[in-house]
């Protein structure tokens, strides 16, 4: 019986915030990932990728990976980590507890 009054009594503002700080958390790291990804590929002198889908010519596919360097690979690092840290600094900065538990 405790329980169930405790959720009569329960506010859902700080719910319906935290699910927001979620959703525009994500809507977030999409366009910070993209705006690094394009430029960063072009400053370390990524390889334009084959125009035909991998289920079509995985053989290009496979030519096109082998040929990637670690520095290739560098761009797409920090790009995704450029995104996953803007998409938590929104949603912490949204959230009602903006306490970060590692």
């Amino acid at each position: 019986l405790k329980f169930t009054r405790s959720l009569s009594k329960m506010s859902w503002k700080p719910t319906v915030r935290n699910v927001a700080a979620f959703f525009v958390g994500a809507l977030v790291s999409i366009p910070a990932n993209f705006l690094l990804l394009g430029p960063l590929g072009q400053l370390l002198g990524s390889p334009d990728p084959p125009t035909a889908s991998p289920m079509e010519e995985p053989d290009v596919w496979k030519q096109f990976i082998q040929s990637l360097t670690p520095l290739h690979l560098l761009g797409p690092l920090i790009a995704h980590w450029n995104g996953a840290f803007s998409g938590a600094l929104a949603a912490s900065l949204i959230a009602v507890d903006r306490r970060v538990n590692i």
